[in-house]
């Protein structure tokens, strides 16, 4: 195996330990904060949700980009045929963000 390969399989894991390290921590901070009482529940239930779907949609972002990246490096595939798939992937993840993933919108 490469270095190169190596170097970004060790990037992708601690970026996937990083998002869901944050993930749980803003799991346990709702728990503390939805309850009955507190306003509008099922708004900030929803906005957990929201949260829940980015972090899961991230972590197969980064899965996807870096087995692609690793057939690469390993030149299993060439890199006109990575590159492309790679931005497409790298495109969505960076234009669809937090707050428009229910409706669609682009964020202001």
């Amino acid at each position: 195996m490469q270095t190169s390969t190596m170097v970004t399989l060790i990037l992708s894991g601690v970026s996937t330990i990083l998002i869901f390290a944050y993930g749980l921590y803003t799991l346990c901070i709702s728990r503390k904060t939805i309850f009955p009482g507190s306003g509008q529940p099922h708004k900030m239930a929803a906005m957990v949700l929201e949260a829940c779907y980015l972090m899961a949609k991230y972590l197969v972002g980064i899965f996807i980009v870096t087995a692609i990246i690793a057939l690469i490096c390993e030149k299993v595939i060439t890199t006109e045929q990575g590159l492309p798939a790679v931005t497409l992937i790298i495109g969505y993840l960076l234009g669809k963000g937090f707050g428009n993933t229910s409706t669609g919108q682009a964020s202001e």
